[in-house]
């Protein structure tokens, strides 16, 4: 039996804190497969987290471990460079990424530190291995949705045309872009709507209602509905069966996990093109073309930096994309004309069961005899 130690968070409704949640709980219930958990943060009743996932989470925390596990698993940000107590762990380092350029020493670490970087997407795998690292070293995993909540039935459209938008105000997420359209393009005679659903718990207030609050004063703009407290995921899936479609003009995306929670709704799905949501996005008319565009590594305008941050030899600059927001204003206005709706796409998307078989599959398929990724690189240097 594989013994297995997941590092991060758990407690918040950051993507890191589901993805580790959900991963524990269905690795925990594979027959060869002994999960521990080194949780990095605390509980806090603010964030909404299911009664049910708190209990199994409890129940995993209380786990003590007897001895050194054969695979660690990180997934935090940044990433954690400690090397485990024993030379024969191997490490797993759940690692997206949102630019189109890699920081340098990310290549160089997960090359000589880490046994395999586990990726959620194929776009960003490719932006590793233009990065140099060895593509043996990758494997993409997608993230996955939990079917439970985020489904068609029970779906109740709201009277007035629907857009949503899940995110913050980071400028990767492209929240300005939309704002721009919407007050050009839909006013209050428009019998349309915006929701948007902010996380400044999580990510930081970014003082959007009072930006909020002008736009619709200054522009006579429709309605843009702000909702900035924690919800559930069940309160998540009320909001996407009562919209239409769900935007995201995204700038820089590691994978969207939100936009395929709102596909498997039913939503219809407008996001920017040539990034990794084109890997369940496929249709092109959901999709608005991009250019790339440099930017400054070093600007918290683009890069929301934490200590630890490998940024510092990107070149100075990353590569990120922005959407046509000519293209997206002409897509928005012609859902709302055509009274344009999604359609059930649980076909095209990746569930949770979907995904622990994936790992699980990748865990045991470890060559334990093998030395691992420290080991080597520390022969090679004193060779």
């Amino acid at each position: 039996m594989r013994k297995v130690e997941i590092i991060g968070k758990f407690f918040d409704n950051h993507s890191l804190s589901i993805i580790n949640r959900k991963l524990a709980i269905g690795l925990s219930k594979e027959n060869d497969i002994d999960v521990y958990i080194n949780v990095l943060d605390s509980y806090d009743p603010q964030y909404n987290v299911s009664s049910t996932e708190l209990k199994e989470i409890k129940k995993l925390t209380a786990k003590a471990m007897t001895e050194e596990p054969d695979i660690q698993i990180r997934h935090t940000y940044p990433p954690i460079w400690r090397w485990p107590v024993s030379d024969k762990t191997r490490v797993f380092q759940i690692q997206p990424w949102e630019y189109r350029k890699l920081p340098f020493e990310w290549q160089y670490k997960f090359e000589t530190f880490v046994d395999k970087v586990i990726t959620p997407s194929t776009w960003t795998a490719n932006i590793y291995k233009e990065a140099g690292l060895r593509p043996d070293k990758v494997a993409v995993i997608p993230n996955g949705y939990d079917t439970k909540y985020f489904n068609t039935k029970n779906k109740n459209l709201s009277d007035k045309y629907t857009f949503v938008f899940v995110g913050n105000a980071q400028w990767r997420k492209g929240l300005d872009i939309l704002l721009q359209i919407w007050s050009q393009v839909f006013k209050k005679e428009d019998n349309a709507k915006l929701i948007i659903k902010d996380n400044p718990a999580v990510y930081g207030d970014y003082q959007v209602v009072p930006q909020l609050v002008k736009l619709q004063y200054d522009t006579g703009c429709a309605e843009i509905e702000y909702i900035g407290n924690q919800l559930s995921e069940i309160d998540m899936s009320r909001i996407y069966k009562s919209s239409h479609v769900l935007v995201h003009p995204y700038r820089g995306e590691g994978f969207g996990m939100h936009v395929q929670e709102a596909m498997a709704c039913g939503c219809f799905p407008l996001v920017t093109g040539d990034g990794p949501t084109d890997e369940f996005v496929r249709d092109d008319l959901c999709r608005i073309p991009p250019k790339a565009v440099v930017v400054k590594a070093d600007d918290p305008k683009y890069m929301m930096m934490k200590p630890g941050d490998s940024l510092t030899t990107m070149g100075g600059h990353a590569i990120a994309a922005e959407p046509d927001i000519h293209d997206l204003a002409g897509k928005m206005r012609a859902c709302y004309d055509r009274n344009i709706t999604g359609r059930d796409y649980s076909r095209e998307l990746f569930t949770w069961e979907n995904v622990i078989e994936r790992y699980a599959a990748l865990i045991n398929s470890v060559d334990m005899s093998e030395p691992t990724a420290r080991i080597l690189a520390q022969g090679w240097r004193t060779a």
